[in-house]
C-alpha cells in the first residue's frame, strides 16, 4: 500500500536507535571501567613520592578509594548488561514476539518452488518467472500474488487446489526471481500488460484469474485492456481482498492517508526510491527486533495467524526490495478502474476480509454491487485471509472455478448465480 514506507522507515528508525542504545551502553560500560582502573592505579604513585622524602606516609590513598572504586564499579555494570539485553532485543527480538502475537501451528507458508518454471522476457528489460503445478488436463487458474509478496505466499493453494486444476503463479516484476523493469516503470497498466503475456505463453483451455490486494487491481486494468479476451479466453475472475481505486481511499483511516498522501506519502515513497539500500538494511533490522512482525500482524492479520504465518509475512516484507516496493506505491495512487466494473462480462466471485485493514470490505461490497455477474463472498480474517482461512478459501474458489468453466464462460448461463444463490459457498459467507 502507499502508506507501507511509514512502516518501513518507522520500523526502521526504531531498529537503528535501538541497536544505537545498545552500542551507547557498551561504549559508557567501558569509559567507566577504564576510569576505575586510573583512579586505582593512582595510589601506588602517591606512596612511592611520600617515600621519597622521607615523611610519615598516611593512610594510603587506596585504602579511601576503595569504597569508591566498588561504587564506580557497580554502577558501571548496568550499563553491560542493559547492552546485551539491547543486543539481543535487536538480534532475536522476534523471537518472543511471535510467542506473543502468533498461534501454535506447524503449517506455515514457505519457499517452496518445485513446480515447472520458465522466464518470460519483457520489451521493458524485465524477465518474468512464471511456475506452473497441478493437473495438466485441467482448467487454468492464473494467480496474481500482492504488493511486497511474491508467488510464494501461494503455499496453500498449490497444495489444496493442484489437484483439480492447473495453477499458473508468478513473480510480479522486481520482486521474487522476476527481473525488475530497467525503466522503472511500475505503472499498473504495464503490469497488467505483464499479465497477457502470462495468460498468452502459459495458459491452455479456459482460464480463471485471480488477483488478491495489488494482484485484483492489476486484474480489473487487465479487463479494461484485453476486453475481447473476457468471456474469450477468461471465463471467471476471483478478486481477492482488494479495491477499485487509490487503496489510501479504501483503507482503514483513509480520511488520515489522503490528508498525508501529498504532502508527506509522494515524497517519502520517492526518498525511498533514492535511499533503498538503506531501507533494505533497515527492514531486515527491523525483521530481526520483531517490530516488522508487529507491523505484519496489525496491517495483514485478524488474530488467527500461527507463528509460521507471521514470521513468512514479515520475511517476504523484509526481503522485497524497497526501491520497486515504493515505485508501485507511487503507481497506486493513480489507480482508478470503477469505471471498468460495469463492463466485466463474466462471472467474478467478490472476496473481502471482515477485519481487512488495508482494503475495507465496504470496497468489495462496493466492486460486487457495479459487477453484472457478482458474487459476494466474506471471509472472517485480514488482509492475508488467504493464509488465515486457507481451507475455506479453497473450497470456495474451487466450487466457483469448477462452475464457470463447466457452464464453458457462457455469461448468460451465470447471470442470477448470484441472486439465485446456487453457489453453496456463497450461502456460508
Amino acid at each position: 500500500m502507499p502508506f507501507s514506507v511509514l512502516r518501513i522507515w518507522g520500523t526502521g528508525l526504531f531498529s537503528w536507535a535501538v541497536l544505537g542504545l545498545a552500542i551507547y551502553c557498551f561504549w559508557e560500560w567501558r569509559q567507566r571501567i577504564e576510569g576505575q582502573e586510573l583512579r586505582a592505579r593512582e595510589p601506588a604513585v602517591d606512596r612511592r613520592q611520600f617515600d621519597e622524602i622521607n615523611r610519615p606516609a598516611p593512610r594510603p590513598r587506596f585504602d579511601r578509594e576503595q569504597p569508591l572504586a566498588r561504587s564506580e564499579s557497580a554502577r558501571a555494570w548496568p550499563f553491560l548488561v542493559a547492552g546485551i539485553g539491547l543486543l539481543a532485543w535487536s538480534s532475536v527480538g522476534f523471537l518472543p514476539v511471535l510467542l506473543v502475537l502468533g498461534r501454535p501451528g506447524g503449517d506455515a507458508p514457505r519457499e517452496e518452488r518445485d513446480g515447472e518454471w520458465n522466464e518470460i522476457k519483457r520489451p521493458d528489460g524485465s524477465q518474468l518467472h512464471v511456475e506452473t503445478y497441478g493437473n495438466a488436463k485441467g482448467p487454468t487458474i492464473v494467480f496474481v500474488h500482492g504488493w511486497s509478496l511474491d508467488s510464494t505466499a501461494w503455499h496453500y493453494a498449490k497444495r489444496e487446489l493442484s489437484n483439480r486444476f492447473r495453477l499458473v503463479v508468478w513473480d510480479l516484476a522486481g520482486l521474487g526471481r522476476s527481473q525488475a523493469s530497467r525503466s522503472g516503470d511500475y505503472r499498473i497498466e504495464k503490469m497488467a500488460d505483464d499479465l497477457a503475456a502470462v495468460i498468452e505463453n502459459c495458459s491452455q483451455g479456459p482460464v480463471l484469474l485471480l488477483g488478491h490486494s495489488i494482484g485484483g487491481m492489476i486484474v480489473q486494468t487487465y479487463c479494461r485492456l484485453n476486453a475481447a479476451q473476457l468471456g474469450a479466453k477468461v471465463q471467471g475472475i476471483v478478486l481477492l481482498h482488494t479495491t477499485y481505486l487509490n487503496p489510501l481511499n479504501t483503507a482503514m483511516g483513509a480520511w488520515f492517508w489522503k490528508a498525508i498522501e501529498r504532502p508527506i506519502l509522494v515524497p517519502l515513497n520517492h526518498l525511498t526510491v533514492w535511499l533503498a539500500p538503506l531501507a533494505w538494511l533497515s527492514n531486515w533490522q527491523s525483521y530481526l527486533n520483531g517490530s516488522l512482525h508487529i507491523a505484519t500482524r496489525l496491517a495483514s492479520f485478524s488474530g488467527k495467524q500461527t507463528w509460521g504465518q507471521l514470521n513468512y509475512g514479515a520475511w517476504l516484507a523484509a526481503k522485497a526490495w524497497p526501491g520497486v516496493v515504493a515505485r508501485g506505491n507511487l503507481a497506486m495512487v493513480h489507480f482508478n478502474e470503477d469505471a471498468t466494473l460495469g463492463r466485466i462480462d463474466v462471472p467474478v466471485l467478490v472476496i473481502g476480509g471482515k477485519h481487512d485493514r488495508m482494503t475495507r470490505p465496504e470496497a468489495s461490497g462496493h466492486i460486487e454491487s457495479r459487477l453484472s455477474h457478482g458474487v459476494p463472498y466474506t471471509l472472517d480474517t485480514g488482509h492475508l485471509g488467504f493464509w488465515e482461512r486457507h481451507e475455506e478459501l479453497a473450497e470456495v474458489v474451487a466450487e466457483f472455478a469448477a462452475r464457470v468453466t463447466r457452464e464453458g464462460g457462457q455469461t448468460s448461463s451465470l447471470r442470477h448465480l448470484d441472486a439465485e444463490q446456487s453457489l453453496d459457498v456463497a450461502k456460508r459467507g
